[in-house]
């Protein structure tokens, strides 16, 4: 017996048969259950071809077999004769929703004169592409999902305004890898799937933080600056070491510090943003800051071991030493000649030829 998938309960047959005198097209992809000896089981009851599901035919109707095609096998339903006349249906359908105000048909006049000028007259004017299945069959839930959450991840990852998915460029981009997928609008990313995204994000830290029972074996990086839009910020960055002794590195928090600078308010805050993480900070292992005197005291008051910041102390090394007279007389001829070669497009063409020719 053939083994069947799903769909009504059709009596036992050994084989399957084609249905004589018949000119539904719907029939190439089924068939009928037979006995041994090629008798008929059943006519009420048809086989699909490509799933073994058994449809109803009761009657001889192919109202069900052409619905379990187009729903279940479309590529197979629109290659026949049935399919077709679907699709031209659903074409002048979606014209007369295109031209429900009727205006002059320009075009034709166009390309008859084009035609015309080029001695093409007796030549028909380019038509449109005819569409494809892909435009009558959308996106399915979990597909669209996924397509709408690697645009929240693209505009997260590269820092990209919200208003890029609004963009006539980025729609026609995305139109062009996916046909199917219609992008959702600036609120829906702002509101919904990026703040989604983000508590996601906060989730899987923690997780990963609880499985690596972080103690006193992580540390911390922090710091406090303003912006270039005159906006006080502190961020802190936590380190270790997972089980599989993998360095991590999350960032926890940078967010504006609208408080005043002072060591207390510094020591505060880190302890306020460690215990929303359900981090102590009795078992921080070090900090790591500048050499700025609030941040010291601010670690001190924590009674946390502290960490220098290597590249800072590094670039006021270097600056002291440029301060000898020495250097800092050569480094003022540099200055001068790179500001000539830099305003003088003259100069960098003789330089770049002394180049070439060194």
């Amino acid at each position: 017996m053939v083994p069947t998938r799903r769909g009504l309960d059709c009596p036992k047959y050994e084989q399957l048969v084609q249905k004589k005198k018949t000119k539904s097209p719907v029939w190439e992809h089924f068939r009928l259950p037979a006995d041994e000896k090629g008798q008929l089981v059943t006519s009420d009851i048809a086989i699909c071809t490509v799933c073994n599901s058994h449809v109803s035919s009761k009657g001889g109707s192919t109202t069900n077999l052409a619905g379990h095609l187009k729903v279940n096998h479309p590529m197979f339903f629109f290659q026949t004769s049935l399919g077709n006349k679907y699709m031209q249906v659903a074409l002048t359908s979606n014209n007369e929703e295109e031209c429900d105000v009727p205006e002059p048909d320009i075009s034709q006049t166009e390309n008859s004169c084009r035609n015309l000028k080029h001695g093409r007259i007796g030549e028909m004017p380019p038509t449109k592409k005819q569409k494809t299945i892909l435009d009558f069959q959308p996106l399915d839930g979990n597909s669209a999902k996924q397509c709408t959450e690697s645009v929240a991840r693209f505009i997260v990852g590269s820092l990209q305004p919200y208003n890029i998915v609004e963009s006539q460029p980025f729609i026609n981009m995305v139109k062009t890898l996916n046909p199917r997928y219609k992008i959702r609008g600036r609120i829906f990313f702002s509101e919904t799937s990026i703040p989604k995204l983000y508590n996601e994000t906060i989730e899987r830290i923690k997780k990963e933080i609880s499985l690596t029972q972080v103690k006193d074996i992580f540390a911390i990086t922090t710091d406090c600056w303003t912006s270039v839009a005159n906006v006080p910020y502190i961020a802190i960055t936590a380190h270790f070491i997972d089980v599989q002794w993998n360095l991590k590195s999350f960032c926890l928090s940078c967010t504006v510090f609208q408080d005043d600078h002072t060591s207390e308010n510094i020591a505060e805050t880190l302890a306020d943003i460690l215990s929303d993480w359900s981090l102590d900070v009795a078992e921080l292992s070090c900090c790591t800051t500048d050499n700025g005197a609030n941040i010291v005291k601010a670690i001190s008051l924590l009674n946390v071991p502290r960490m220098p910041c290597f590249g800072y102390t590094i670039n006021i090394g270097v600056n002291k030493a440029l301060k000898i007279p020495v250097l800092s007389k050569a480094v003022a001829r540099l200055r001068k000649l790179q500001s000539s070669i830099a305003h003088s497009w003259k100069i960098a063409r003789d330089f770049k030829e002394a180049q070439e020719f060194l």
